[in-house]
């Protein structure tokens, strides 16, 4: 195994970077990111109490009835001021 020397600042990016990639993907507990929790537990080991979680299923979008976007279209014009 390799020995990479670090600075303090180095280190701090990696694991930011690392834990910004797990905390912005939409499945951040998919088995793809094993490897990466690994190097990141032994990297920072206090992150690896801090567990990532999962992100809310994104809804279905049904098409807006005709009454429904009339109304979403006149709530916004409202909020902007526009009528």
């Amino acid at each position: 195994m390799p020995n990479i020397d670090l600075t303090d600042d180095e280190l701090a990016a990696l694991t930011a970077a690392a834990r910004r990639a797990l905390a912005d993907d939409r499945y951040p507990n998919a088995p793809r990111f094993a490897p990466l929790k690994s190097a990141l537990a032994k990297l920072d080991p206090g992150s690896a109490a801090r567990a990532v979680e999962a992100k809310p299923p994104l809804r279905a979008r049904f098409p807006l009835s005709y009454e429904n976007r009339d109304r979403a279209v006149q709530l916004i014009h409202e909020a902007t001021g526009d009528g």
